[in-house]
């Protein structure tokens, strides 16, 4: 076995390993509490037909995870080539598949019921393979609803660099009216959420600028 890469994380360690013809991703958490969470979750997630990577193997004495590899290509990658390239149509695809994961995610019985959300709802935490789009890291899924994590997402978006291009703007846009015809939310909910959203990212990018 040998380690082929280490992937950027600010929590973990996380590695791409390779055995024989097997790749698979390595993840060892700094925090146990974060390690049982996900966890427990990856053993729920993996009974639903929502996508997520397979738990390939554990440790619970080193808080370790072997997971399935879904490939390099991030979401947020995506979006960064369909940016560059002026390519709305795909870009606004993608948000509404992760999106519409997101929906599958909240109508699950385990998370409707005890009011939870995804939470951490960064880009690269959304990996589309063979067409199927995965959603990962579940350590950070804590007390919210719906129109919290749509508003991440939207607010994420529109956050990363460049941000509020008048791409992203007009993408965003586009991806509210769908979510206003195929969801209950209103409107003010989503304004509200991603309102709420930004002042969360300005202030954790502050903090960490005020570290460095």
């Amino acid at each position: 076995m040998r380690i082929l890469k280490r992937f950027t994380s600010k929590k973990n360690c996380v590695f791409l390993l390779e055995d024989r013809d097997q790749t698979a991703v390595y993840k060892c958490f700094n925090d146990p509490g974060h390690y049982e969470k996900e966890y427990n979750y990856y053993k729920m997630l993996r009974q639903t037909d929502l996508p997520v990577p397979k738990l390939l193997a554990h440790n619970h004495d080193h808080h370790t995870m072997l997971l399935e590899y879904l490939g390099d290509q991030t979401a947020l990658d995506e979006l960064e080539s369909y940016e560059q390239n002026h390519c709305t149509t795909e870009a606004l695809t993608l948000l509404i598949s992760i999106f519409n994961w997101l929906d599958k995610f909240h109508a699950l019985p385990t998370i409707k019921e005890n009011q939870l959300a995804f939470s951490d709802l960064s880009i690269r935490n959304f990996i589309r393979k063979d067409h199927v789009l995965y959603g990962i890291d579940f350590e950070s899924i804590e007390k919210g609803n719906f129109a919290r994590d749509v508003g991440n997402l939207i607010a994420m978006y529109l956050n990363y660099d460049v941000k509020y291009s008048p791409f992203k703007i007009q993408v965003s846009s586009q991806l509210k009216q769908y979510i206003l015809s195929n969801s209950p939310l209103s409107l003010c909910a989503i304004d509200s959420a991603i309102h709420s959203s930004t002042k969360a990212i300005h202030a954790r990018r502050n903090r960490s600028c005020d570290n460095h």
